[in-house]
């Protein structure tokens, strides 16, 4: 699997059944970080972006359910 280029990989969340559900990234000064959900071809979507890594995975598993 291919992370995005240049970004460094924080949290993978997984499944049930180890599927990557997202990940969350940063650039290496980490003024940002990125949810990125993987889509069926492969390619990584950007979901969203925040100042804080917890807050923006919060929000993401607040939608999922």
């Amino acid at each position: 699997m291919q992370y995005p280029k240049g970004e460094i990989v924080w949290l993978e969340s997984q499944g049930k059944n180890r599927e990557v559900l997202y990940i969350i990234t940063s650039p290496p000064d980490r003024h940002m970080y990125y949810l990125y959900t993987l889509e069926p071809d492969g390619s990584w979507h950007r979901w969203g972006k925040s100042p804080s890594a917890g807050e923006l995975a919060q929000k993401y598993e607040e939608l999922r359910r």
